[in-house]
């Protein structure tokens, strides 16, 4: 008999929560349309207002970016935050592409574009993506150090940023024994020697730097740098560059 009876509670327990649950869905439905039409859900209308994040946002198709900006320029909201966003997002998909198809061929015209561009704006994405492209491909890095020099005439404040960043990536790969970052930077250190861009005092302190406590590594990083940059450093420093050898 208390068998019968504990079935029988529980049977009554899972109608009501089957009641329950029929009578949550039918109030959602409920407020979920409007006139007999559904709505979009609450989690597809919770959408941000401005796909466009620091690392691009939603994908936009062309055509649709296309329009978008065209709507934009038409509403005349130039100071709102969405369009700064997109001016900024068109900027730095610019300045990738121009950097990543520059040769020894195009390189003239690809001055031209990207003196085009709204540089000074973009000059972190400019410095970003130069320093990128040269530690993914090294053989190219007179190509780079060239495209340098030609903005080091126009905008040095440019090239000084440049210069700066890849010191300190120096400086970083260095203290981490990082060889394949210290090759890399070395010889954009070189290149830009040899472009006049940077000082020939500064390949000085760099190979004083790397013979003061000789490693095989650090030996090996210093004939590689002397191999892009000797030339130079006999013609412009040939005391300092002496010193070097005797050591």
């Amino acid at each position: 008999m208390k068998e019968f009876n504990e079935r029988e509670k529980e049977k009554k327990l899972r109608e009501a929560q089957t009641e329950r649950k029929i009578q949550q869905t039918e109030t959602v439905n409920a407020i979920a349309t409007t006139d007999g039409k559904p709505t979009e859900t609450l989690a597809r209308t919770a959408r941000p207002e401005n796909p466009i994040g620091r690392t691009g946002g939603v994908y936009i198709p062309p055509h649709k970016l296309a329009q978008l900006q065209k709507e934009m320029l038409e509403s005349g909201e130039k100071n709102s935050i969405q369009h700064q966003k997109l001016m900024w997002e068109l900027l730095r998909k610019s300045i990738n592409g121009i950097i990543n198809k520059v040769n020894i061929s195009n390189i003239q015209n690809i001055i031209v574009e990207l003196l085009n561009e709204n540089i000074m704006r973009g000059k972190g994405v400019l410095a970003k993506a130069i320093i990128k492209a040269q530690m993914s491909s090294p053989n190219f890095t007179h190509v780079y150090t060239a495209l340098i020099a030609v903005i080091n005439t126009k905008l040095p404040d440019i090239a000084d940023l440049i210069i700066r960043r890849v010191i300190l990536q120096f400086q970083k790969a260095y203290s981490r024994n990082n060889k394949i970052v210290c090759m890399a930077t070395t010889k954009m250190l070189a290149h830009l020697i040899n472009q006049m861009v940077l000082s020939d005092f500064t390949g000085l302190q760099l190979l004083a730097l790397l013979l003061e406590n000789p490693t095989e590594d650090s030996v090996e990083i210093a004939c590689d740098f002397m191999i892009e940059v000797g030339q130079v450093l006999s013609e412009l420093t040939p005391a300092g560059n002496y010193y070097f050898f005797l050591l």
